[in-house]
């Protein structure tokens, strides 16, 4: 009897948060002026992309990220060196 119980309680709480985020995208993509919000995050804005600003604002975050990544795997980095 346990078993059958905590087989349900398992199912439906492995489905039950993607069938409510279907039922969520569906409702979000049938609004009035859906099709206008997901274009905008979709197509680029040139005229913003060509600014100096933005490869500035990108090599920031990337170096940010390499940093971050190296100082998280370091360790393991440092021990793959002395290995070879």
């Amino acid at each position: 009897m346990y078993h059958k119980t905590a087989l349900q309680v398992a199912y439906f709480t492995a489905t039950f948060p993607y069938v409510m985020l279907t039922v969520l995208v569906v409702r979000g993509v049938t609004l009035p002026g859906a099709s206008d919000g997901i274009l905008y995050f979709i197509q680029p804005r040139w005229e913003e992309l060509k600014k100096p600003e933005a490869s500035i604002q990108c090599l920031v975050i990337v170096c940010d990220r390499v940093r971050d990544w190296l100082v998280l795997n370091g360790e393991k980095l440092v021990k793959v060196c002395a290995i070879l």
